[in-house]
């Protein structure tokens, strides 16, 4: 809760202390459509605040923001989406950090941890649905988008649109989409830019 609050401020920070409904809404303008992940050429940035995002570690805190909007400052350009970035990932792997430590260590050792690849959007472990309905993906937001994505309603609706047609814009241009994640990749897809 505490990485969505960081990012908020940040965002608002950005945008001159305020969100607002204009068409710019400062760093919160709608993300545009998803580039394709097989086009190396085509995994940007869609914020123009990201580079400076990644350098204040919102890529750690936040990896649903660092998936869906900030790619290429945050290193999940597929060239680059299983290189581990520490000498010492093997020692981690091995105590187990990947499971204790989730959102640092699939930043971090993606190639030691065997961080999945974010397409096709299905699930990567086969207790998902268990833990899906035990209220994980409310609980443990983060590691459940990497792991979960299907068992957690995070993968783009056929067809692409928004689940609340007469909320999910006016809530994206709020930045809603950065500050409530879940709830918005979930229910507003069109709105987040979440379509392909």
């Amino acid at each position: 809760m505490a990485s969505l609050v960081c990012l908020l401020a940040v965002g608002l920070l950005f945008g001159g202390g305020q969100a607002t409904l204009e068409d710019n809404a400062g760093p919160f303008a709608e993300a545009g459509p998803r580039p394709n992940d097989n086009n190396s050429a085509m995994c940007m940035d869609k914020d123009k605040f990201c580079s400076d995002w990644a350098k204040t570690g919102v890529c750690l805190q936040n990896p649903i923001l660092a998936a869906v909007i900030c790619r290429k400052s945050c290193d999940l350009c597929p060239s680059e989406l299983f290189n581990d970035t520490s000498a010492d990932c093997a020692q981690r792997t091995a105590q187990g950090h990947c499971f204790t430590f989730p959102e640092s260590m699939h930043y971090i050792c993606k190639k030691s941890c065997e961080l999945p690849p974010a397409e096709p959007c299905e699930d990567n472990d086969n207790k998902c649905g268990e833990l899906a309905d035990k209220g994980e993906c409310q609980r443990n937001p983060h590691s459940m988008f990497l792991w979960c994505r299907k068992a957690c309603g995070l993968c783009p609706s056929e067809p692409c649109k928004d689940k609340d047609e007469k909320n999910c814009d006016l809530w994206s241009r709020l930045g809603r989409c950065f500050s409530y994640p879940v709830h918005m990749l979930v229910n507003c897809h069109k709105s987040c830019g979440m379509c392909e």
